[in-house]
């Protein structure tokens, strides 16, 4: 993407377009904190603290891959990052953070899922609003995507109730639906006609089937 200058800096446009949408999430989790009355659980820190630690642990993480490149040349941490492999080990960062927060402050199981859920739709909403705007050969795909993540978040946070059954329910028409939109991001097929992303949402799908019945049997 083309960069953004602003005075004497210089700004990659995805990164700001992920902090605006990191903004846009820290939004609509308040929102929704204030809808549910959940503040007592404290739940916009963690998603600041969480958005910290993940950025942390993906840039840093160049260090564990590449050691002695950084030892020779400190100055890449400046430039570069851990790539995917530092997405993913980010990922598992955060997820300890959440585990270990929910132990420590006691909170239910549907408020955590709950608020990741609402805030991921809001960033994830709003980063494809702004692909939308300047990526012209898979807008459609930033539409749709943009779309659905909306539809989804404004069913949502239109309900005070907080319950799992309802978090699977929305996560599972998530999946589905972005699922086939992806047939429209022009990305490389990897298995069966799929790419990488719809094969991972298919399969995200079928273990919250799975998760559902589960739910349902152990309530019988």
């Amino acid at each position: 993407m083309t960069p953004l200058t602003i005075g004497p800096f210089v700004l990659e446009r995805e990164m700001f377009f992920l902090l605006l949408s990191v903004l846009a999430g820290y939004a609509v989790l308040k929102f929704r904190i204030n809808k549910t009355d959940s503040s007592s659980f404290k739940m916009d820190s963690m998603f600041t603290n969480s958005i910290l630690l993940s950025f942390l642990v993906w840039k840093f993480s160049l260090i564990l891959f590449d050691p002695l490149g950084v030892i020779r040349q400190p100055a890449m941490i400046l430039y570069f990052d851990g790539g995917i492999t530092g997405i993913w080990l980010a990922v598992g960062a955060v997820l300890i953070y959440l585990f270990l927060k929910k132990r420590k402050n006691g909170i239910p199981w549907s408020i955590l899922l709950d608020g990741a859920a609402v805030s991921w739709f809001g960033m994830y909403g709003t980063y494809h609003l702004l692909l939308f705007t300047t990526n012209h050969f898979t807008w459609m795909f930033h539409l749709l995507a943009m779309i659905w993540s909306h539809v989804i978040l404004g069913v949502w946070i239109r309900r005070e109730e907080v319950s799992l059954p309802r978090f699977i329910q929305y996560v599972l028409w998530y999946l589905i639906g972005h699922a086939f939109i992806q047939f429209f991001s022009h990305a490389p097929d990897v298995f069966w006609g799929l790419n990488g992303e719809q094969s991972l949402y298919l399969v995200l799908a079928a273990i919250t089937v799975v998760v559902s019945l589960g739910i349902e049997r152990g309530r019988r």
